[in-house]
Order: structure tokens, then sequence, then C-alpha cells
């Protein structure tokens, strides 16, 4: 049998590091993408080419195809899970925080995927996409499902356009795991605007955030695992889930407008 090549991206995160191992155990070589690398003896495993790569710098998107295009001619598979978790007002967002959180979880997966798709032709290579709960009931402040949403209305384009061409793309709808992301989205929370108009809200949206972010139990495994499944199954789902949570089950349901008047009814109360 020859060998498959897969492209995962935020390769050094949690979900990323479960991912590539598993990919690597199903008989896949990976290119491991991420903006930071891991320690060069860390990267012990052979079946893995380390690049570094910010995927909303298109210069290193080009770059990275040059190095994956020469070791092989056809991609199987193209994992997109790089991602930052940022919160912010909209009209008080800075421009260059509003343009980082865009071209990081949507843009930037549009260049790779593009960039990589005459690889991903020749082989009919899968593309797979990370997104999160938090699309099931966006909510004010929460700039990050606004930036998902968005991946997830590109995802459905591409899943249609692929189809096509015989090519599959599959959503991966994710809640809360226990990686260095939920540390990282605690210190989000925690550096918030005090001047902002919102500074109560942001405060108690803080206290409530940690407190939920800090009790992420659930194993990334289980993100993997589904990765695997949509990469390797002969008709994948076009939508897989993985620890969805409760209450964003529970919000999804809710009619939007009735949804979008208790939301906004709590968070006055918080004001």
């Amino acid at each position: 049998m020859s060998e498959r090549y897969a492209v995962v991206t935020g390769a050094n995160g949690g979900i990323g590091k479960k991912t590539c191992q598993l990919l690597e155990e199903d008989g896949f070589h990976i290119f491991a993408l991420d903006k930071y690398l891991p320690d060069p003896d860390k990267r012990t495993v052979d079946s893995y080419t380390w690049i570094q790569a910010d995927i909303a710098d298109n210069s290193d998107v080009l770059s990275a195809f040059e190095l994956i295009k020469s070791h092989t001619s056809e991609l199987h598979g193209l994992v997109n899970i790089a991602g930052i978790f940022d919160q912010f007002p909209l009209m008080e967002a800075e421009h260059k925080q509003f343009d980082d959180l865009i071209f990081t979880n949507f843009i930037g997966h549009q260049h790779l995927t593009k960039t990589l798709f005459p690889l991903l032709y020749r082989g009919k290579g899968r593309v797979v996409n990370l997104s999160s709960e938090t699309v099931l009931a966006p909510m004010p402040l929460q700039a990050y499902a606004f930036s998902k949403k968005l991946f997830e209305i590109w995802n459905d384009q591409l899943r249609m356009e692929l189809g096509l061409l015989g090519m599959h793309v599959i959503i991966i709808r994710a809640g809360g795991h226990a990686t260095q992301f939920i540390q990282r989205s605690v210190d989000v929370l925690s550096n918030y605007d005090h001047s902002s108009k919102y500074a109560n809200l942001l405060q108690k949206v803080k206290d409530n955030g940690n407190r939920i972010l800090k009790g992420v139990k659930n194993d990334p495994k289980d993100v993997a695992d589904k990765v695997v499944r949509a990469m390797t199954h002969r008709r994948p789902s076009q939508k897989y889930r993985a620890n969805v949570s409760l209450l964003f089950r529970f919000l999804s349901m809710i009619p939007r407008k009735l949804r979008e008047r208790l939301i906004i009814k709590k968070l006055k109360n918080w004001m």
C-alpha cells in the first residue's frame, strides 16, 4: 500500500497532537503545521514532517506548500485545527485584534486549503474542519463564536463544491476539552478592558467563564477519534460532534428570538 499523506494544522496543540498521533497509528505520514513547534528533542516521530507556519500569513502558507510538494504530489487529507480564542465587544475591538481572530479562525483556512488544493485534488483528499459548540448559540461579546460561524458557512459551501468533484468535506463540532487552548481562553477572559462600556458584564463573564473552563475534563482524544473516522470511513458523515455540552444543546433547541431575549435579559442583570 502506498503511503498516505495528511496535513494537520494546530499540530502542536492538545487536539492537534492527539490527532497526529492517531493518524500516524493509522498509517498516515503527517505534515504537522503550527505557528509554534515543539522543542527539537521532542520531535521524535519519523512519520511526522514538522513545518513552522502561521496560516494567517500567506507567505508561510506558500512556503509550507512548497515543502509539502517536495515530498508528495498528492494529499489524502487536510485537517484544519489551528485557531485562537478571543472575546470582545465588536464596537470596541482594535482592528488588529479583530483581524487576527478572523484571519486565524477563518481566512487562513481558506488560503491554506486553496493553496493545497492541487495536491488534495490529485489524491481525492478529504478536508476535515474543527468547529466549536459555541456556534449553536451566539452571544454578545463572544467574538470567537462569530469567527467559527463564518468558518462553518465556508465549510458548507466548500463541502458542496468539492462534493461535485467526488471529494469529502467534514465538520467536527467540539465542546471544551482539557488542552492548552482552555488555559489560553481563561487568560483572555481575565485580561478584559476595565474601561469598556461592558466592564461589569465582562467581569461577570470572566468569573463564570473561568469556573466553567477550569472544570473542563474532556479528553482531546475524543475529538481526534472523530477526525480519524472522518478521514478513513468510506462514507463519512457531513458532521461529527465531540462532547458538545448540555447547555449549548439545550440553547440550540430554543427558537432564536426567544433565546436572544432570554440571553439579553440575563446579561442586562449583570451590566
